[in-house]
């Protein structure tokens, strides 16, 4: 993963230009959760009401213009 990290209730998120998203343990580093975009994901992703969300498609690497969100 490359670019800002975001933590959240024991976890860190971050995405990477290759259009990557992980979620990892804050603890030991492993890798618990990745979903792969169409875009880059060059901002750190936002948690709101246990939602993750965050955006792909910037001027850098790939172009994808799109929002995501997961969650319970």
């Amino acid at each position: 993963p490359m670019g800002p990290l975001t933590y959240y209730n024991g976890l860190i998120f971050a995405g990477s230009l290759s259009g990557l998203m992980v979620a990892l343990d804050a603890r030991d580093g492993k890798i618990l959760w990745k979903h792969e975009t169409k875009g880059s994901v060059v901002s750190a992703p936002s948690i709101v009401n246990d939602q993750l969300f965050w955006g792909t498609g910037y001027h850098l690497g790939f172009q994808d213009n799109k929002l995501y969100s997961f969650g319970p």
